[in-house]
């Protein structure tokens, strides 16, 4: 599956609906961007647990219509979701 191959965790899927629940960890060099404050905390759990998202896929004609969505199935079209599909999309031309 190429969304175990971007490197995603699948949580959930539906197949039948074409549906998939996976998380997104941000990537390193977000990370690095935080500001001071959260760097200052020492309380807490650090580590991350990435964001839950979902990806539908709907055939349309011959093709398939690739859709990310927030946990609440609705539409994205961020920076979030262009990496998703950018990512995506990189790993499927590799095969």
């Amino acid at each position: 599956m190429i969304l175990e191959r971007a490197g995603y965790l699948i949580e959930d899927s539906d197949q039948a609906k074409g549906t998939y629940d996976f998380r997104y960890f941000m990537p390193e060099a977000e990370k690095e961007e935080k500001g001071l404050l959260s760097k200052l905390k020492f309380w807490g759990d650090d580590e991350d647990e990435g964001t839950l998202y979902q990806l539908s896929l709907t055939g349309v004609g011959d093709k398939t219509e690739v859709i990310v969505m927030n946990k609440d199935s609705e539409w994205l079209t961020g920076d979030d979701a262009n990496v998703i599909l950018e990512n995506l999309k990189e790993n499927y031309n590799k095969l």
